[in-house]
């Protein structure tokens, strides 16, 4: 199978779930790449949860044994992030199956979709819900991202 991860920010030294899958899938066999932004976030105690967002350069590559591309960000104000060029990207490598990692924040959402009509490939969805990035109605910029984003724009795409 040729699989590919989408997420905002990937972080393979940390070794998440889009690492640990993408890893093993590969190991499989399996023909894996991940598609994620030129940003990182870095440990330091001056920012948010003692993080910091870095940019990262831009383009193919392999990390810890992952094959990654990671493309240019136009907005990038954690939690979200939005890459230039997604579904091109998503249409040269043709997967038979995409993995999308954090859907409530995912601005890349409509570039999956729109290579998913054109592709046909399966569409696995996870939106690495917990407590902290889930309850999309607790403050109030997550009430505007939810009412304005996320509800009329991001989850529609996937009904």
């Amino acid at each position: 199978m040729r699989i590919a991860h989408i997420i905002e920010y990937f972080q393979p030294e940390l070794g998440y779930q889009e690492y640990s899958l993408a890893h093993h899938q590969s190991r499989a066999g399996h023909d894996v790449t991940v598609f994620t932004s030129d940003r990182k976030l870095v440990p330091d105690a001056s920012g948010r949860d003692g993080l910091k967002l870095v940019r990262v350069p831009s383009g193919a590559g392999v990390e810890r044994g992952v094959s990654t591309v990671r493309l240019p960000s136009w907005l990038s104000v954690r939690p979200i992030c939005a890459v230039r060029g997604l579904e091109r990207a998503i249409l040269n490598f043709g997967p038979t199956a995409v993995h999308l990692h954090g859907l409530f924040y995912g601005w890349n959402v409509g570039a999956v979709v729109r290579a998913k009509d054109r592709l046909g490939f399966t569409l696995l969805v996870d939106n690495h819900a917990m407590s902290s990035n889930t309850d999309l109605k607790s403050r109030a910029t997550n009430r505007l991202h939810y009412e304005l984003v996320f509800k009329r724009w991001i989850w529609p795409k996937l009904r």
